[in-house]
């Protein structure tokens, strides 16, 4: 059980079914829906609260959206250090996404009221955008062309 407030969850299938949820007390944690528990070995321990998370289209990686940075993870390898995305956020990472024609790619949202579009192989921003106003969500359009923000 987390000992602070869950921010964010989301489901995957690997091999089963298994939940993933992130949470104010710097942890994300692998859940078995079926029977409620998670197991010790499969915590993620961060070094400040996840605003989001979000599973790759491949269902190999989890992507953890902080203050500051974006953290990358190997899901067969959580307990290796993630790949760091700390390019100029200025501010809670909130939104995240991945791209499905183009999964390499991924696209995040942030207080700063920046959108960027990382290439997550080569850590290159391959697109940023400025808003007026704190990022509060995002959503790929199925185009992929758009990305839909709301403040």
């Amino acid at each position: 059980i987390h000992s602070i407030l869950i921010f964010s969850i989301i489901n995957y299938i690997i091999m089963s079914l298994k939940l993933a949820s992130g949470s104010y007390d710097n942890s994300i944690k692998f859940w078995d829906p079926s029977t409620g528990t998670y197991n010790n070995n499969e915590v993620i321990k961060l070094n400040s609260a996840p605003n989001k998370i979000e599973i790759t289209e491949d269902k190999t990686k989890i992507i953890v959206g902080m203050n500051n940075s974006v953290k990358v993870y190997d899901l067969k390898k959580i307990d290796q250090p993630p790949r760091s995305y700390d390019t100029d956020f200025k501010g809670n990472v909130v939104a995240i996404g991945c791209f499905y024609k183009r999964p390499n790619l991924i696209y995040t949202g942030c207080e700063d009221g920046c959108i960027k579009i990382f290439d997550i192989r080569t850590k290159n921003v391959e697109l940023s955008f400025k808003h007026t106003k704190p990022i509060n969500c995002a959503a790929l359009h199925p185009n992929e062309g758009s990305i839909v923000t709301g403040d």
